[in-house]
């Protein structure tokens, strides 16, 4: 079986082509539940629980409601972490794959080197054991790839879901891309498919850089102290409950969004002379919060739809085409 997986700062995406899985890339130590209503929504995705060489782990959301400590990966050296292999465990048992299995990953721009290659792929291939709810896993990685992450919108786009070219105008063009994730955003320039390593770079202004502003502001106005992995619901519902009553947010994101997708065209302005690029791919989460923002000051852009997925799906149609 072919998989696609990217571990973001932000969320685990996956998908095998027909099971897409999503949840945020946060992992906390496992602790007895001594009371359960029964009342409450019991669903999986909401109730992720990992046991991993003899240690439970609790991941995604149920770490953020239940786990004194948590671990979100913002390293640069995730790659060989104990939170990587969780969340990467946790995709693939969510995707339960029969036999063996190929796998495409990527890497942030500015990571992806030889040894940070060498570093994930040691991680990755091979066989991990593992129980996800209860549920025991044995699940051999036989082949791995790792690419830069903003080719994966690119072979996205390129390509149909055998792997085969289905758009071939996007390989005999110059794309640029930005891809905006939580932690980080990435650029990165494609002259008819060739990767133009001078002008790809990453960056730490992301969409976390907004929720920064949004955290600050909480604090210096109403004394609450939020961790930027249990602001995104806040955020997407433009408003939090303080001492019972509702506070509205929408202008504060307004604020916080704006100057978060400004600091993201001067980087891009720095790093791309942009009447040079005939298409320019918006993709990522963070492309789709902040498109609005982007589209009023940068010609020639396209927003692409699959947004938080556009990248593992394009991991996910690269394995087809190379295994």
């Amino acid at each position: 079986m072919n998989i696609g997986i990217d571990i973001g700062f932000g969320f685990v995406k996956a998908t095998d082509g027909q099971k897409q899985v999503i949840f945020p890339s946060v992992v906390g130590e496992g602790r007895n539940i001594r009371y359960n209503t029964g009342i409450n929504d019991n669903s999986i995705m909401d109730n992720l629980m990992l046991q991993l060489e003899g240690n439970n782990y609790f991941v995604g959301n149920l770490a953020n409601r239940q786990s004194d400590i948590v671990m979100s990966t913002l390293s640069q050296n995730r790659v060989n972490s104990i939170e990587n292999e969780i969340l990467f465990c946790t995709a693939l048992g969510l995707l339960d794959p029969l036999g063996g299995v190929n796998i495409v990953t990527g890497l942030p721009v500015n990571e992806y080197s030889d040894r940070f290659k060498e570093k994930l792929l040691e991680t990755l291939r091979g066989y991990h054991q593992f129980s996800l709810n209860g549920s025991h896993h044995n699940i051999k990685v036989s082949n791995c790839k790792v690419i830069p992450q903003p080719f994966g919108t690119i072979f996205d786009q390129l390509l149909d879901d055998q792997g085969k070219i289905l758009n071939p105008d996007y390989a005999n063009i110059t794309l640029g891309i930005i891809d905006i994730g939580f932690r980080t955003s990435d650029f990165a320039v494609a002259d008819n498919l060739e990767y133009v390593d001078k002008m790809s770079s990453s960056s730490n202004i992301a969409l976390s850089s907004a929720y920064k502003l949004i955290a600050r502001e909480l604090n210096a106005e109403y004394g609450i102290t939020k961790p930027l992995y249990q602001l995104d619901q806040i955020i997407r519902d433009k408003q939090i409950i303080i001492n019972g009553e509702e506070v509205d947010l929408a202008s504060l994101k307004e604020k916080a969004f704006r100057l978060t997708a400004q600091n993201i065209i001067s980087e891009v302005s720095t790093l791309w002379n942009i009447w040079e690029i005939e298409t320019i791919l918006v993709a990522g989460g963070g492309g789709i919060a902040l498109y609005d923002y982007l589209s009023s000051q940068l010609d020639n852009i396209m927003l692409v739809r699959a947004g938080q997925f556009s990248n593992v799906n394009g991991y996910f149609k690269m394995a087809n085409r190379s295994w």
